[in-house]
C-alpha cells in the first residue's frame, strides 16, 4: 500500500501543491485566536504589521487558490524534464502567488487607514454577485484554461515557468477579484474564506452546474450582512 502510494505521488508531482493548501488551512486555523478572528483582515493589518499581513495573505492564497491550479501545475511538471519537474512547479507557484499578492495589496489598500465600515461586507458580497452575472466574468473564467509553451531546460525554462504562473495568476485575478474581496473585509473571515474557496472550486471543476449558482450564493451572503449595514 505504501509502495502504491509512493508510485502515485511520483506520477502526480502536483501533490505537494495540494499539501501546501492543506498546510495553509491548518496554519490559518491554528493561528487564529479569538481576538484575531473577530476583526476583518484589513482592520488587523496596522496592529499585526506588514510582515505578518503579507504572511497571512500568502496563506490565504495557498489555502483558497492552489486547488484551482492543480491542472496547470501538473501541466508545468509534465512539460519539464523529469529531474527538474519540482523546480518547474516551484517557479510556477512563485509567479502565481506574486500576482495574487499584488492584487490583494491593491484590494486591501482602501481599507488600511481604518477598519472597513459596517456596510462594506454587504457591498463586497453584492459586488461579487453582480460580477458573477456579467459576461466579463465568464470570459475571465475561460481564460483560466490558457496555456503556453514551456522550454524544457536552462534558465529560459525557469523563466517560462514563472511567466506561466503569472499568466495563470492574472487570469485567476480577473475571474475571482470580486469574490476575494469579501474575506478581506468581514469579521470571522475564516468561515467566509472556506465558503469562497468552495464556490471558486465549484465553478472551476463543475462545468454542468447551474450558471446562476454562484450569483445566488453571493447575493444570499450580501443579504445576511445587510442588517449590520443598516444598523
Amino acid at each position: 500500500m505504501i509502495r502504491a502510494l509512493g508510485e502515485r505521488l511520483v506520477w502526480h508531482p502536483e501533490w505537494w501543491a495540494l499539501a501546501l493548501c492543506g498546510g495553509a488551512w491548518l496554519a490559518l486555523i491554528g493561528g487564529a485566536s479569538a481576538a484575531q478572528s473577530a476583526v476583518p483582515f484589513c482592520g488587523a493589518v496596522p496592529d499585526a504589521g506588514w510582515t505578518a499581513a503579507a504572511g497571512e495573505a500568502t496563506l490565504m492564497i495557498a489555502a483558497m487558490m492552489l486547488p484551482l491550479v492543480l491542472v496547470p501545475v501538473r501541466r508545468t511538471a509534465c512539460a519539464s524534464l523529469w529531474r527538474r519537474r519540482h523546480r518547474a512547479i516551484a517557479g510556477f507557484l512563485l509567479g502565481y502567488a506574486a500576482t495574487w499578492l499584488a492584487a490583494l495589496a491593491v484590494e486591501a489598500a482602501p481599507f488600511l487607514a481604518a477598519p472597513p465600515a459596517r456596510w462594506v461586507p454587504a457591498a463586497a458580497f453584492a459586488a461579487a454577485a453582480l460580477w458573477e452575472a456579467t459576461p466579463l466574468k465568464r470570459r475571465a473564467l475561460v481564460l483560466c484554461d490558457r496555456t503556453m509553451p514551456l522550454r524544457p531546460h536552462g534558465w529560459r525554462a525557469d523563466l517560462d515557468c514563472l511567466r506561466f504562473g503569472v499568466l495563470q495568476g492574472r487570469s485567476c485575478v480577473m475571474s475571482c477579484w470580486a469574490v476575494m474581496l469579501a474575506p478581506l473585509v468581514v469579521a470571522q473571515h475564516l468561515p467566509v474564506m472556506a465558503g469562497v474557496a468552495v464556490l471558486c472550486a465549484t465553478e472551476r471543476y463543475w462545468p454542468r452546474r447551474r450558471p446562476l449558482l454562484e450569483t445566488a450564493a453571493l447575493a444570499g451572503a450580501a443579504l445576511c450582512y445587510l442588517p449590520a449595514a443598516l444598523a
